[in-house]
């Protein structure tokens, strides 16, 4: 189940986030949009959306490098 943000607060239950969890999320999602692309070329353009396996790397560096992820 998705959790959501709710400007009421946190008290409506487990499936509810902060705002600021909220706004890490949008950061995340924004970045696999990027890379999100039609899966199955004979089928009806966006109809099969999905981010291609080669590109997991790529993914994964954009969000370490959004996040100041280092080692």
């Amino acid at each position: 189940m998705t959790r959501y943000y709710s400007e009421i607060g946190e008290e409506f239950g487990t499936n509810t986030m902060t705002k600021q969890e909220a706004m890490i999320r949008q950061r995340i999602v924004a970045i696999m949009d990027r890379y999100t692309q039609e899966m199955e070329g004979y089928s009806y353009f966006g109809s099969n959306p999905g981010i291609a396996e080669d590109a997991y790397e790529d993914v994964a560096d954009e969000i370490m490098i959004e996040f100041g992820i280092k080692e």
